[in-house]
């Protein structure tokens, strides 16, 4: 068949769907035939399993109008988008708190809605700290957890403050729910060791074991070994 229409990604188990004005039917193909459009014309083979029916092997002899997105602006708004939303490099333009940066530009951005992962371009130049207020523009990256910002320019606005800290147990880290947020834990500091410049500590709560990256080295730290200590810092789950 061929048809005109829209060619959408839904955001439910990464599925994809071709769409005109008399419905929808689901789309199977490599995902990499086709980016969302508001107008493109596709043949395919119409399929029906006897319950659902779709659309096989669609090819786009000709797409016009690619879909118009917005420039994203919250944290919440970029955590909304799918994989594949995340994957067309929408624009991106926040302001927020920088919450970590390290020797190694790895570097976490929180607004009023949440936290974020930001890449910075590799000629970035890093002139702010923790603590500093920053815009940040881009486009998003699907990322290997959840999407984040693919920054090509970070200015510096000013002094800032960090977030107040979420009290949070262990067991809600692990959840994955605090990807990226300012939040305060605690643990018993099993070992101590450096990394990268960095000082690496492993926490045990209960059944539950993470590390904890303090930013340089910490000469005493050998000398918290079965201490029970309070962190607050940047969750970032793998």
């Amino acid at each position: 068949v061929r048809m005109r229409g829209a060619v959408v990604a839904d955001g439910i188990d990464g599925a994809w769907s071709f769409r005109d004005a008399t419905g929808q039917v689901r789309l199977r193909f490599a995902p990499f035939l086709f980016r969302e459009t508001n107008d493109v014309e596709i043949t395919a083979f119409p399929v029906y399993d006897g319950s659902l029916g779709t659309l096989e092997g669609p090819a786009a002899p000709r797409v016009e109008k690619p879909v118009e997105h917005r420039v994203i602006e919250t944290v919440h708004d970029l955590h909304a988008l799918s994989h594949q939303q995340a994957a067309l490099e929408l624009p991106v333009r926040l302001r927020a708190v920088v919450t970590y940066v390290d020797a190694q530009r790895l570097t976490f951005v929180q607004d009023r809605t949440g936290g974020t992962f930001v890449w910075l371009a590799g000629a970035s130049k890093v002139d702010f700290a923790a603590g500093d207020m920053v815009e940040v523009t881009g486009v998003t990256d699907p990322g290997d957890y959840a999407p984040l910002v693919h920054e090509h320019h970070l200015r510096r606005l000013g002094p800032g403050k960090l977030p107040n800290p979420a009290p949070v147990s262990l067991y809600r880290l692990f959840s994955g729910h605090e990807d990226s947020n300012w939040v305060q834990t605690e643990g018993t500091i099993t070992s101590a060791g450096k990394e990268n410049g960095n000082t690496i500590l492993t926490l045990v709560e209960g059944d539950r074991a993470f590390h904890a990256i303090v930013p340089g080295l910490t000469p005493r730290a050998g000398k918290l070994l079965n201490a029970r200590v309070r962190l607050e810092g940047v969750c970032a789950s793998k």
